[in-house]
């Protein structure tokens, strides 16, 4: 499956840098928020990322023009109609699963057959959104990393109703979008938070014993 227009849900950070990503990838980009202002501003922000790249001559203006030109913005959140035509859905809204189910809920309702959809949780169950959607076997996870445009890891989350063609389909989004993909099942914390909680629980427990400074811990994490 070769995706040439993609929705993203959320103007958020996540969201935003998504979008960037796909619309650097060549691909139609569609950014959906509650908020039209908070969509004009993740576009600006985007503006002066691509602004940034063509100062340090990694692309020139008339592509950062044209990459903006792939990118449109709607409030249509409440109905979602506006990506009815979308290849691929990526969900980007706040880490709420009532938010998040009511989004693929609606996007179960208006996406084209076959579509791709895909949510950015770090967290939250995924057979749960899956499951709102009524077609759990065309959903899977991608999860990207802050902020998406410099970091090239996405974990890639399959439910056991996940298809191996969808499974496929996921793996080619990322690829068309020049990613590093990491494969894992739907559990908490999937791979990378999993690992990176107990870590976090180890460095309040050291500076709680007493064993160093948080400002040691700090700069032996750093150094």
């Amino acid at each position: 499956m070769e995706v040439r227009s993609i929705g993203v849900v959320g103007a958020g950070l996540m969201g935003a840098g998504i979008a960037q990503v796909a619309a650097q990838s060549g691909l139609a980009v569609t950014l959906v928020d509650t908020d039209r202002a908070r969509a004009e501003g993740a576009l600006a922000g985007i503006k002066r990322r691509l602004g940034r790249q063509a100062e340090r001559r990694q692309l020139t203006g008339e592509e950062a023009d044209q990459i903006l030109g792939r990118i449109a913005l709607s409030s249509d959140w409440e109905s979602l109609d506006c990506l009815g035509s979308a290849d691929a859905v990526v969900e980007a809204v706040v880490e709420d699963l009532e938010t998040k189910t009511r989004v693929f809920r609606r996007l179960g309702e208006v996406c084209k057959e076959g579509a791709l959809l895909s949510s950015n949780t770090s967290s939250l169950p995924l057979s749960d959104l899956a499951a709102a959607s009524g077609r759990p076997d065309r959903v899977i996870g991608l999860h990207f990393f802050n902020p998406p445009w410099a970091l090239k890891l996405v974990e890639v989350v399959t439910t056991a109703s996940t298809t191996p063609e969808t499974l496929s389909d996921g793996l080619g989004l990322c690829e068309q979008l020049d990613r590093f993909t990491v494969q894992v099942k739907d559990t908490p914390g999937f791979i990378v938070n999993r690992l990176l909680v107990p870590f976090i629980f180890d460095a309040i427990h050291m500076l709680d014993g007493g064993v160093a400074s948080a400002e040691d811990i700090d700069n032996a994490c750093k150094v």
